[in-house]
């Protein structure tokens, strides 16, 4: 009797293991790399890759661009900074400020509100992908999941809340409701160890999907936590994803 697979994919893992070795995840072609995770007597049911389902509310405050403006001020005697933020932290009144100050926390302040409604229409950009992505496949869903976290004030990505325990949730569930009899998860994520662990009390098997980069190659995925886990550990080399797992004509 066929052994039941499961995949959970943790998208921002694969994305960032695959950004590193210059590839997208359209480079790739699914069908061929699923295929060879799989054992003789495996049948893949099902294929779920995980991925936020928005990026995160944020306020803009410009009480915080206002301090770290004067913190960076040079032609403010350093003695006197802390006292102009101790008040401009009581009062919150920027208006006593002065106008090149306040210019600047306006300006500053509508650069990172621009940027945080660039990168949401990005994301939004980047998640009409993956739906197009699922749509070459069958039986691959996209789990949108969480959020994402991101600093405009440094316009940078902060992370993933959510996601992770999505992933370990459905996974568990699946395994308390005797639904597949085998997981191959491709995610590094040491946050996933105690749903691992759930899975494998439950007397069902987990292996786990390692990438590695270059030559000789280093695993760029998964933490050794998280290997340690799995009844088997799957690699996947760079070679091979710019090689026989290259999707044609895409």
């Amino acid at each position: 009797m066929p052994k039941r697979v499961v995949i959970f994919i943790d998208g921002q893992n694969l994305y960032y293991s695959l950004k590193s070795i210059g590839l997208k995840e359209i480079d790739i072609d699914f069908t061929k790399l699923f295929a060879d995770c799989l054992s003789a007597d495996d049948e893949l049911i099902r294929t779920y890759l995980f991925r936020p389902a928005k990026v995160e509310n944020f306020f803009i405050d410009e009480y915080r661009i206002a301090i770290n403006i004067i913190d960076k001020k040079e032609d403010i005697d350093d003695h006197k900074k802390p006292e102009i933020i101790e008040r401009f932290e009581t009062e919150r009144d920027i208006n006593f400020l002065s106008t090149e100050i306040k210019d600047k926390v306006k300006t500053d302040k509508e650069n990172k509100i621009r940027w945080l409604k660039d990168f949401k229409q990005k994301f939004s950009e980047s998640d009409n992908k993956y739906t197009l992505l699922s749509e070459c496949y069958t039986d691959f869903s996209i789990e949108r999941k969480g959020v994402l976290k991101v600093d405009p004030y440094n316009e940078q990505i902060i992370g993933e809340k959510g996601v992770d325990v999505a992933i370990a949730v459905t996974m568990v569930k699946m395994s308390l409701t005797n639904k597949l009899d085998k997981i191959i998860l491709f995610s590094g994520d040491f946050d996933l160890s105690e749903g691992i662990k759930a899975c494998k009390d439950n007397m069902h098997k987990v292996h786990i999907v390692k990438i590695h980069r270059g030559e000789p190659p280093r695993n760029i995925s998964s933490s050794r936590g998280l290997l340690s886990l799995a009844d088997h550990v799957i690699n996947i080399y760079e070679s091979d994803l710019k090689g026989k797992y290259a999707r044609q004509n895409n």
